[in-house]
């Protein structure tokens, strides 16, 4: 009869009586029961195959040898360790490694760590575990490593996909990217931002609402590079140093600083414009206002509607209809041939066109301020909107 479906052994005879005869049939159905029984049971030395599943009662197996190969069982320490997926690799864009126990076949979900031994990967990279096969390491998909991807002597996780083990993880010291704390080439930002997370120009990649710190450094480089290696990001920075027109999409600046020194004659560093049109044959460096048809003309202190209007300051030269880059108010601007005293006033001039030091003095002269020397060749153009008409 045997073991019943809970384990429990019955008897299949009754208890035998004290001076009663006891039939060979019913002595020998026992023993065989329980030859049958001791057979089944596992017996200590392991000589026995367990043959089905082993119910432990909410109890633990202690005292486990550690597992060598792949059918063994897993201690806790084994697990808590990760030895089972930790390797030594050799070989810089070829790496090779052994896993103990060893794998024979590469599935999909299987995780690997590597210790790069050898130098820094200079291209597309290749792994091959216990001669299993050479397999590709990608990075965000299928894309193969670039140089330097996984730098000499750092620990480096892949995932096999089923096709290829991409790269999930890398070792790395991300203050080494930016260890000078000069970002004077916003491409070296890009490069930057390319190795801490794969951001670089062959790709399009979005930092939303992230921050990034630019205090104490200036950017000189184009900020058009910077915009395009950021898509929806803040920018936190104690100075931006505009040389040329720029344009920042969604972005938010903490401070902006401008050059006071423009960097060649006839030119202005501040808000401009180059989408209204001259109303006259211009000359650079003429003082204009905009007239009642949306066009730029000579401004002149002798009266009210040549002077009182929007003010700007030609910086290349035109004829009518044609579109005119002109510097507005808030701009540094620069002309050679000027000779200023530092920190004067400066006034409309009651010649056509020209900017003076000197208030005009003649009846129905307007007194317009329009900004203030810098130096020599270069005024801070801030025309105020007050004036004053002379009787």
């Amino acid at each position: 009869m045997g073991r019943d479906s809970s384990g429990t052994y019955t008897r299949t005879q009754s208890d035998y009586s004290f001076n009663t005869v006891i039939s060979e049939t019913q002595i020998n159905s026992e023993l065989n029961d329980i030859k049958a029984e001791i057979t089944a049971s596992l017996e200590a030395s392991g000589k026995k195959t367990w043959t089905g599943n082993q119910n432990a009662g909410s109890t633990k197996i202690t005292a486990l040898a550690v597992g060598s190969a792949l059918t063994d069982s897993t201690t806790l320490g084994q697990v808590q360790n990760g030895g089972a997926q930790y390797a030594a690799g050799t070989g810089t864009d070829t790496i090779t490694a052994t896993m103990a126990p060893a794998i024979t076949a590469y599935t999909a979900g299987q995780t690997f760590r590597i210790k790069q031994a050898a130098g820094a990967n200079t291209g597309a990279t290749t792994l091959n575990l216990n001669s299993v096969g050479a397999k590709a390491i990608t990075k965000r998909g299928t894309t193969a490593l670039g140089a330097g991807d996984i730098p000499a002597s750092t620990m480096f996780e892949v995932a096999y996909d089923g096709t290829q083990f991409q790269l999930i993880n890398v070792g790395m010291d991300h203050g080494d990217l930016l260890a000078s704390n000069n970002l004077s080439d916003v491409g070296t930002a890009a490069t930057a931002l390319t190795n801490l997370g794969g951001i670089g120009s062959a790709t399009t990649d979005t930092l939303t609402n992230k921050s990034i710190n630019l205090a104490n450094n200036t950017l000189t480089s184009t900020l058009a590079q910077l915009n395009t290696a950021i898509s929806d990001a803040t920018l936190v920075s104690d100075a931006i140093t505009a040389s040329s027109t720029e344009t920042l999409t969604n972005k938010t600046i903490g401070a902006f600083s401008l050059d006071a020194t423009p960097g060649a004659d006839h030119t202005a560093v501040g808000p401009q414009t180059n989408t209204l049109a001259s109303g006259y044959s211009s000359a650079v460096m003429d003082l204009v206002y905009l007239g009642s048809a949306s066009k730029w003309l000579e401004a002149d202190a002798d009266a009210s509607g040549t002077s009182i209007n929007l003010l700007g300051i030609a910086l290349e030269a035109k004829t009518d209809t044609q579109a005119m880059a002109v510097a507005l108010s808030g701009s540094f601007v620069r002309d050679d041939t000027w000779s200023w005293t530092p920190g004067v006033p400066l006034y409309i001039s009651g010649t056509i066109g020209e900017i003076t030091a000197t208030k005009p003095t003649g009846s129905g002269d307007i007194v317009r301020t329009v900004g203030y020397a810098v130096t020599a060749d270069i005024i801070f153009f801030a025309p105020s909107s007050d004036y004053v008409t002379l009787a």
